[in-house]
């Protein structure tokens, strides 16, 4: 007996709360049919890169100035590129997930807007 209950109950009962339940199977199934657009993908490899590029060109004339300042040790190195890394997942959270949403939901004019606003068309050809 395990807090007032059989113990096989009580497995039962665990089993139950961990499996997920699926009302209709036929639902899910229909989700993974949902028409998908994959531009959206390439719209955010294109906002990761950029950034990317963006935030080693930044970080580098920081480290630079601090370096010209005294020097910093690989502590403070690592420090300093992880609070870089930090604040460009966090810029770029909420237009990956858009995107991400506007792909699953194939929102073309969000995708389109999206396209035009990063200037991904060069790669993607809007269609």
């Amino acid at each position: 007996m395990i807090n007032g209950q059989p113990s096989t109950e009580r497995q039962r009962a665990d089993k139950a709360t961990r499996e997920p339940a699926v009302a209709d199977p036929e639902a899910t199934t229909a989700l993974d049919r949902q028409p998908r657009d994959d531009r959206a993908d390439a719209v955010v490899a294109t906002i990761h890169e950029t950034a990317s590029e963006v935030k080693r060109r930044q970080l580098r004339q920081a480290v630079d100035a601090l370096e010209a300042n005294g020097g910093l040790t690989d502590g403070q190195r690592r420090a300093v590129e992880r609070l870089a890394d930090r604040l460009v997942e966090r810029v770029l959270a909420a237009p990956t997930a858009s995107l991400q949403a506007a792909a699953t939901d194939a929102d073309a004019a969000k995708v389109s807007a999206a396209l035009r606003l990063f200037d991904a068309g060069a790669e993607v050809a809007d269609e």
